[in-house]
């Protein structure tokens, strides 16, 4: 019984003893981890880091940056101790948004991704710059105009990127280089389209919606506002006209700016090569919907339009390369374009003396009235009766 009493005593003390020293440890543990870490001061972050990503001095880039008085902390919050502590706070995003709240707020969206679904979404450093962040007025910032699209190409011209991500634009900043829009800013014309101009939503770059977003500012529907933005004008008389009527209504087969003017690569119309060109106007442009057998079909517009102009006089100096002579647009209007019985209809027959009159001054209304598509569709019709 004494045997069983002091074997009982004896385990009972080594499982007192394993409890304190479980404690013990625990308590040491815990508290050289609080030791562990030392609270650091703006001074020492420049011990190790002297030079950023682009392997420039630090200090040099933030003394000339727009947060020129900026300490280390303000931005790396997190990075306050030595060693650092472990943090998922991406420095180019919360980092940004402790200040730029209503950037913050905007920024959800780039394309087709939401903010943290993809590690490829670009931060604001990426767009901005980090140390060396300027003004976008500034000639040298990553988003001034004249920049932007070596910025936006960081992305888009990346070939890994854009298969990734299944980019289907075709090389959009060199084509957008060679472009009017391109070719202007380079020339120091700032008010010239760039990137942002067309795919930023509500004039914010933090909201670049893909097309197929209703709010996107390339949206379909919303193209012709966009570039209105600029071309207030020409944007009115779209929405005046049919092909603007039709649009109002949803209707997705109606052309929209890009359709005739291209997206990336618009060029002067005065360029030759110009798909709204006087050369180029009948046969790349307005050719495309006015031939199409689905398009004609839908909307009981008459076939044969193209052959017979090119086989009248007008389409016939045309091809001999006569830019005077007219065209499509000459006729029709260009961006105010209405149907014929249409009273303000520049083809409306009360309107085709002073429509033909801007060429042939003094024209009777008996010539004016002298058919141009009908005789060759006639002439269609009548072979196949």
């Amino acid at each position: 019984m004494k045997g069983l009493l002091k074997f009982r005593a004896v385990s009972l003390s080594k499982i007192l003893l394993g409890i304190f020293m479980v404690l013990f440890l625990s308590y040491g543990i815990s508290y050289a981890g609080q030791e562990e870490y030392e609270s650091i001061g703006e001074d020492s972050c420049l011990e190790c880091h002297e030079t950023g990503k682009s392997d420039k001095i630090i200090a040099d880039e933030l003394t000339q940056s727009i947060h020129a008085g900026f300490g280390c902390l303000d931005c790396h919050s997190k990075k306050n101790t030595m060693p650092h502590k472990e943090s998922d706070m991406k420095v180019g995003l919360e980092g940004c948004s402790a200040c730029h709240e209503d950037a913050a707020e905007e920024y959800k969206v780039h394309g087709r991704l939401g903010l943290g679904e993809d590690e490829d979404l670009p931060t604001c450093t990426v767009c901005h710059g980090d140390h060396d962040i300027l003004p976008s007025t500034e000639a040298a910032s990553q988003i001034n105009p004249g920049n932007l699209p070596k910025t936006c190409g960081v992305c888009h011209a990346n070939i890994d990127m854009i298969e990734k991500h299944q980019i289907r634009e075709n090389h959009p900043i060199n084509i957008y280089d060679s472009s009017i829009h391109g070719r202007s800013v380079q020339g120091g014309l700032m008010e010239a389209a760039t990137c942002n101009d067309c795919h930023s939503t509500k004039s914010t770059a933090h909201q670049i919606y893909s097309q197929g977003n209703p709010n996107s500012s390339i949206n379909h529907f919303n193209i012709p506002d966009t570039c209105g933005k600029c071309h207030e004008l020409e944007t009115k008389e779209y929405w005046d006209g049919i092909h603007g009527q039709l649009a109002e209504r949803g209707d997705t087969e109606t052309p929209v700016c890009t359709h005739c003017h291209g997206e990336h690569g618009i060029i002067s119309p005065s360029d030759p090569a110009s798909p709204v060109s006087r050369a180029q106007v009948a046969e790349a442009t307005c050719t495309p919907c006015h031939e199409s057998i689905t398009l004609t079909e839908k909307y009981g517009v008459s076939t044969g339009r193209r052959p017979s102009f090119i086989d009248n006089y007008h389409g016939l100096k045309s091809q001999s390369g006569d830019l005077f002579v007219a065209n499509c647009a000459s006729c029709h209007g260009v961006h105010l374009i209405l149907p014929s019985p249409d009273p303000n209809s520049s083809v409306n027959p009360a309107n085709l003396t002073q429509t033909c009159g801007e060429c042939h001054p003094g024209i009777s209304t008996e010539l004016a009235a002298t058919p141009i598509h009908e005789v060759f569709i006639e002439e269609q019709e009548s072979k196949i009766s």
